[in-house]
């Protein structure tokens, strides 16, 4: 990529955005790479730097040539002063940019661990949950086998009122049914 023919604008509304500061510029007829608007303490004014990809206009080539300054008017009542753009502006813009760039990441990074955190809580949630129904599962398969091995004082109808419990079966034909299909495997 060729160098870049660096203007600054020292003051423009805060209205203009890049967009409409690009479609402006286009009557200078030179390409345009990108722009950088600084903010100038006035809420209602900024600055900004436009860099051009090439200098084939006669305005752009007496501002940066012959550090000439040119008002381009936006209207009949307004224009932007452009200047010749400092090599020392330039590079306090690219800091201006490298600390907007910096504090963008550190939002994202700071979503990132909130996010992560809620994650966290979801997963223990789980696992408290799976842990609670391995409880019920090991507590069922007791009664289960104290049932089948004769150990058990309950009934079945007694045993499925342990809902609180997860208790499988609901009468007795459910824990026939349930014998017939899964206790014969084992055996």
């Amino acid at each position: 990529m060729t160098q870049l023919i660096s203007v600054y604008i020292p003051r423009m509304k805060m209205c203009y955005d890049e967009t409409i500061v690009s479609i402006l510029l286009r009557k200078l007829g030179a390409s345009i790479y990108r722009i950088d608007f600084l903010e100038i303490g006035n809420p209602l004014f900024k600055s900004a730097f436009v860099h051009f990809e090439n200098m084939n206009t006669e305005i752009l080539e007496n501002i940066i040539v012959y550090n000439e300054s040119y008002k381009f008017y936006v209207t009949d009542k307004e224009y932007w002063m452009l200047l010749k753009a400092k090599k020392q502006n330039i590079i306090k813009n690219k800091k201006f940019e490298l600390e907007q760039k910096v504090e963008n990441q550190m939002e994202r990074i700071i979503q990132i661990e909130n996010n992560f955190s809620l994650y966290l809580e979801k997963q223990q949630c789980l696992e408290d949950k799976i842990n609670n129904y391995c409880e019920n599962l090991k507590f069922n398969v007791n009664i289960i086998e104290d049932y089948l091995s004769g150990d058990s004082e309950m009934d079945v109808e007694e045993l499925s009122l342990e809902e609180d419990k997860y208790y499988p079966f609901k009468n007795k034909e459910h824990m026939a049914e349930f014998e017939k299909k899964w206790i014969g495997e084992l055996v």
